[in-house]
């Protein structure tokens, strides 16, 4: 007799795995009230995206993301990797959604540089570096 073993197929994304512990972690809100405010009729739908059975659907995004309180285009940049796949081009395009605190550290760099699309040297990207390995 041969056992089949259920795979969940979008448990190694990364929406998932931040779902997983950001939700279990620091959200007080029961499934329920979650899906609610998402706009999902079944609280089901949390615990499927969670465990990787299901994907986050891009239109549901904005609302799990209030209903969690997380920056929605984060959450909407981890949900995107989910349709695009390991097409090297693709992980390029996700790149470019960047949340609120990219944007601000974004802005320092153009004002810093009096440049809309400042290019780091080599000495420029140490010093970054250096600088948010320290805020760790």
């Amino acid at each position: 007799m041969s056992t089949t073993t259920y795979v969940r197929p979008y448990a190694h994304t990364k929406v998932a795995r931040f779902l997983d512990k950001h939700i279990d972690q620091k959200v007080t809100k029961s499934h329920r009230e979650i899906a609610q405010a998402a706009g999902w009729t079944q609280s089901n739908m949390v615990t499927m995206i969670k465990k990787g059975d299901a994907k986050l659907p891009l239109d549901r995004v904005a609302g799990l993301a209030r209903a969690i309180d997380v920056d929605p285009m984060y959450l909407f940049r981890l949900a995107l990797e989910q349709f695009m796949g390991d097409d090297p081009q693709s992980a390029k395009m996700i790149d470019a959604v960047v949340s609120a605190n990219e944007v601000e550290i974004i802005n320092i760099i153009r004002e810093a540089s009096d440049s809309e699309d400042p290019k780091a040297n080599d000495r420029q990207t140490a010093g970054l570096k250096e600088l948010f390995a320290a805020s760790k």
